[in-house]
């Protein structure tokens, strides 16, 4: 695992932490090269909250959206 102390998060890392109604609407997401905070790797990278902060919860279709 990468830098758990970032704040930033790759696109193929942080796809699983998205819930359906997630993927039906089309949201624009800034990326900046920087390290991922899941995989470690130098690529594109967006802020955590943009995966709903990385927060799996079984109970809400495998993922959790805290309000």
């Amino acid at each position: 695992m990468g830098n758990a102390m970032t704040e930033n998060v790759c696109y193929p890392c942080g796809l699983p932490y998205l819930s359906e109604q997630d993927l039906k609407i089309h949201h624009v997401h800034t990326y900046n090269l920087g390290e991922c905070a899941i995989c470690g790797h130098e690529v594109p990278v967006t802020h955590k909250r943009n995966f709903n902060y990385l927060r799996y919860n079984e109970n809400v279709n495998g993922f959790n959206i805290k309000e």
